[in-house]
């Protein structure tokens, strides 16, 4: 019998690594349940970004309903994206055990 599961969205962003610690608060500070940090290198066509002197990138992922996606999106927009190396897209994941993103889920 397959598992029961439910589309969510997953978020990834990737930003300077100097912001980890801000944009993890704002993504608790948005009802996100849990989020996954790792490091990551780089690059863009327009070698724009972040230089090896200021260090790594992050890259934040996380699972969301669309809505609070949606939310996220809008505060990165307006508060992160003109000032900071950072971009942001999501996906549609079949997740099972979507109450395990309690936060993330509550409607």
């Amino acid at each position: 019998m397959p598992l029961k599961t439910e589309t969510l969205k997953l978020l990834v962003i990737v930003g300077e690594a100097v912001i980890r610690e801000q944009l993890m608060a704002e993504l608790k500070s948005l009802g996100v349940a849990s989020c996954t940090a790792t490091v990551a290198a780089s690059w863009n066509a327009e070698d724009v970004g972040v230089n090896t002197w200021e260090g790594p990138a992050v890259r934040l992922e996380s699972i969301v309903t669309a809505e609070r996606a949606d939310a996220i999106l809008t505060v990165l927009a307006e508060r992160y994206f003109p000032k900071w190396t950072v971009v942001a897209w999501l996906s549609d994941v079949a997740v099972v055990r979507a109450s395990r993103f309690a936060g993330s889920v509550a409607k």
